[in-house]
């Protein structure tokens, strides 16, 4: 009896075990023309089409994957053009929902690091729009009086912007969506938000996805980002203690001048 219960036993884990690897999709879109959904999976070097299925009548589809990792790994579902970022880890049932512009109206559920990516999308792509909005407000004919006063709206709504994102990403330092949303840029923007200091953030995270996800592979990418950063600001930080040695150099009249 006890030999026929640990074989039942075994199977049941054996089965679990195979299913952790798997994520199941299914949700509904509807307001669009567009009938396929497609999924996509975004590594460090490139973006891999994995499946696609076309909605019903209603907008409902279902996907699903296998061999998923056990930490959360980045892919995107694709409709109407438009990409909805998840997290997905082996054994999530994820719950997708839709209607008009997918990337700023969606909802999600089944799983949080996606459900934190739609938290942070949210307010993201909402001030993008804003600033954008604001931009095309410039104009020749406007006077100097009106130009201050809409680069003050934008500084003010950039600052904003940028205030929630270092808020989202020390909130949620030991979850993968803070990556993600380490690496997000508004248009123009080259650094995170202040160049050299953008390292504390990248550190702050690494160390508690190092608790939280030691296995992730996005870890040894950070890692690697902050070697390079530290590289940096270690070789400015030798340039600007360098002093210039003084050079006198006679001019047009014979005179000695200083290049100082």
């Amino acid at each position: 009896m006890k030999k026929i219960i640990f074989i039942a036993l075994t199977l049941v884990m054996g089965l679990a075990s195979c299913q952790s690897s798997k994520v199941n999709i299914s949700g509904r879109f509807v307001g669009s023309q567009a009938d396929m959904v497609y999924l996509e999976q975004t590594t460090a070097l490139e973006q891999i089409l994995l499946d696609s299925v076309k909605i019903d009548e209603d907008g409902r589809f279902r996907l699903q994957i296998g061999n998923v990792s056990a930490t959360p790994s980045l892919y995107n579902i694709i409709f109407d053009s438009e990409r909805i970022p998840l997290l997905l880890m082996g054994g999530d049932n994820i719950e997708l929902n839709a209607a008009g512009k997918v990337a700023r109206n969606y909802t999600v559920s089944g799983s949080l690091e996606s459900e934190l990516l739609q938290q942070f999308n949210q307010s993201f792509i909402e001030g993008a729009v804003k600033l954008n909005s604001i931009i095309t407000q410039f104009s020749d004919e406007l006077n100097d009086e009106q130009r201050k006063a809409i680069t003050k709206e934008y500084s003010k709504l950039y600052l904003d912007i940028k205030k929630q994102q270092l808020h989202f990403i020390v909130e949620n330092k030991n979850r993968i969506a803070a990556v993600y949303a380490l690496h997000q840029r508004l248009l123009n923007e080259t650094y995170l938000f202040n160049g050299d200091s953008d390292v504390i953030y990248y550190r702050t995270v690494a160390d508690a996805i190092a608790e939280t996800y030691p296995e992730s592979h996005y870890l040894p990418i950070l890692r690697s980002q902050i070697a390079r950063m530290d590289a940096q600001i270690s070789l400015l930080s030798q340039v600007k203690e360098t002093t210039i040695p003084e050079i006198n150099l006679p001019d047009m009249f014979g005179n000695k001048r200083s290049l100082s």
